[in-house]
């Protein structure tokens, strides 16, 4: 596939990493709830694919490693340091939107705040569904964890 910059490359990344939907019958928040959380997730990884720039400042030309083992050899040492700006970037949100589901107060970045608007998520009205998955038991911000519901 060719990508538009470096950042469109690293947000399919996040897609392709997206499990499938899957409900939990016994959860408090029902499955309709639960289904918007997922398609929130997908959402925001989607508008981290067609609109990066709103997550960095600036876009970088399209490129990988092509050795995942021995980056080195590539020559190309920020190539690295720009895909983590981006995944960074992309994850701080999440974070941010984690923290906000346990009912901590976030201070959110002008980019943040244009990224949860795009998503229709007011801070003073989350999805039901956020709040369940950032406080239920065992909920941590690993991966796998936060995006299967």
């Amino acid at each position: 596939m060719t990508y538009a910059s470096l950042e469109q490359r690293v947000a399919q990344s996040y897609l392709d990493m997206l499990p499938g939907f899957v409900p939990d019958e016994r959860a408090p928040v029902t499955i309709s709830e639960q289904e918007r959380f997922y398609e929130l997730m997908r959402e925001l990884y989607l508008l981290a694919f067609q609109e990066p720039e709103l997550f960095v400042s600036a876009l970088h030309e399209d490129d990988a490693h092509p050795n995942r083992f021995n980056k080195s050899t590539y020559g190309k040492p920020e190539l690295q340091t720009n895909m983590k700006k981006f995944t960074k970037a992309v994850d701080a949100l999440v974070n941010s939107m984690y923290l906000m589901g346990r009912g901590e107060t976030v201070k959110l970045n002008k980019r943040q705040q244009e990224v949860l608007s795009r998503l229709d998520i007011s801070t003073d009205a989350l999805p039901g569904a956020l709040a369940w998955m950032a406080a239920r038991e065992g909920s941590t911000l690993r991966w796998p964890t936060i995006c299967r519901v």
